[in-house]
């Protein structure tokens, strides 16, 4: 399935039999006629002003010209202040209806209400279309999007491109079965293969390194599988870092990397397990926003950080009872061995915080199951030490389309949580119906050892997948979050 994006002319020609065209009903009503192609020109009046006509339940009416099939999708004319102005989730909504429908090529006309929503609809077409497909009869389908702005010339279409496939590539990457992961593959073409850029740092740790640094949850969570664990660390160093020191910031992204979650010995059930490739989401969308900032040329240091593993079960899997000690120099006793992806976070954030001066740190994964109960499928559930980063963070998820909202950050309620009688702590709750999706959070930040740096965790279970098909989530979040930030001037107190 191939993706063109371009902006819509006036000498637009639909040579396909499908054409589909998404907008507010209320804004193409105002629109200047004159900018539009020639196509639809005129049938225009017929469809600004017809009746709203509800044929499949999803807000659509169609008209046909000649042998051309015309589908209007209506976006709703109102959003509450939790989600994005531009409709994403329903756009994204709208083209999953029209490819499940079509086999074959079609085009796709968006008349944005304002040029800024360009950036958040480019990421929402991301999300529609799947890249991944081991199918044997796979459909070649052609898909070209024609936005329609009011300005044109603000608009900047290889980066909108880019976004699409940075997107598209990590729900790739969630896609992937485990068994065809091979790490030794993905480190070389995926990772090292970055370092051809020279502004680009690559830096794998494993086998022996990763208890040189002291990556014990890391090594615990992975030492049962064949596909060994490994901690990689990207850098990139914008060209201006040396003239304009002081002006640089450095974000740090720790991505959970599970290529599989059996659940370990604590194994989960039939229908709990199918779909735990999803952990590897967050290591996805480090890896995919790295890249994009890469090609974006922000300027600021971003360090990508991907902690990846399989929690599998064998003769060496993790044990129950069993005690692990951190990066942070902190020992847990394990309860629970399905509760492994805050072990990689936290020792992903230990060494952060060791061997980086980080202006802002965010953790990112498929941290709990209970995320889409706490916060739904849509928004990703985060909680920070910092109320500014919370509050970027609210504006970038409206901004990107991937929506975030905010859980309590409150270590001196949740600490008890996880009380351990034999070591530090435990790495789960006491109490399950005490906030689990901000406990597991909290258990993250406990290995910053008191830091003050700003923190931001991003628990995106639900968001993550949709029809057991990764979504990309986090990558245009990261992205946007690192844009605001950049630009951000304030005093970063708690």
């Amino acid at each position: 399935m191939s993706i063109q994006i371009n902006l819509l002319d006036s000498d637009f020609i639909c040579t396909e039999n499908l054409l589909v065209i998404i907008a507010k009903k209320d804004h193409i009503q105002k629109l200047e006629t004159n900018k539009l192609p020639r196509e639809i020109l005129n049938l225009w009046t017929d469809i600004v002003f017809s009746p709203f006509r509800d044929d499949k339940k999803k807000h659509t009416t169609t008209w046909i010209k000649n042998k051309l099939r015309i589908t209007f999708c209506f976006l709703p004319e109102n959003v509450s202040r939790y989600n994005s102005p531009a409709n994403p989730i329903v756009i994204t909504s709208f083209l999953r209806d029209i490819i499940e429908d079509s086999q074959n090529d079609f085009s796709v006309i968006i008349i944005l209400e304002k040029t800024e929503h360009a950036f958040v609809t480019a990421c929402a077409i991301g999300r529609a279309f799947p890249e991944y497909s081991a199918k044997t009869k796979d459909l070649k389908i052609s898909i070209n999007i024609h936005l329609f702005p009011l300005d044109k010339k603000s608009i900047n279409l290889p980066k909108l491109a880019y976004i699409i496939k940075s997107v598209r590539f990590a729900a790739s990457l969630v896609d992937i079965p485990a068994i065809n992961f091979c790490e030794k593959l993905f480190i070389d073409r995926e990772l090292l293969s970055l370092s051809e850029n020279q502004n680009i740092q690559v830096n794998i740790l494993s086998n022996d390194s990763l208890s040189s640094y002291g990556l014990g949850g890391l090594i615990a969570v992975g030492m049962a599988s064949l596909k060994k664990p490994f901690l990689a660390v990207l850098k990139y160093e914008p060209k201006n870092s040396r003239q304009s020191p002081q002006k640089i910031k450095t974000h740090v992204w720790i991505g959970k990397g599970i290529i599989f979650d059996t659940g370990g010995l604590n194994l989960k059930n039939k229908t709990e397990m199918r779909g735990m490739k999803r952990d590897f989401a967050g290591a996805a969308a480090v890896l995919a926003a790295f890249k994009a900032i890469v090609n974006l040329k922000i300027q600021d240091r971003i360090y990508g950080i991907l902690c990846v593993a399989e929690n599998s079960i064998g003769p060496n899997s993790l044990r129950p009872d069993d005690i692990v000690t951190l990066c942070s120099g902190r020992t847990v006793e394990i309860v629970n061995t399905d509760s492994e992806g805050r072990l990689l976070l936290a020792d992903g954030l230990a060494y952060a915080t060791k061997q980086i001066s980080p202006d802002f740190l965010v953790t990112i994964g498929t941290l709990t199951d209970s995320q889409p109960i706490a916060t739904g499928i849509y928004h990703a559930a985060i909680v920070s030490n910092n109320r500014k980063l919370e509050k970027y963070a609210i504006r970038a998820g409206l901004e990107s389309g991937d929506l975030v909202h905010p859980l309590p950050f409150c270590p001196e309620l949740f600490s008890d949580e996880f009380l351990s009688n034999i070591a530090d702590m435990t790495n789960s709750v006491k109490n399950r119906n005490n906030a689990r999706c901000a406990c597991a959070a909290q258990f993250v930040f406990e290995h910053m050892n008191g830091g003050t740096i700003p923190w931001l965790n991003v628990d995106m279970t639900g968001p993550s997948m949709y029809k057991g098909r990764g979504t990309g989530f986090g990558v245009a979040f990261l992205v946007k979050l690192a844009q605001i930030l950049s630009r951000a001037k304030v005093d970063w107190d708690r």
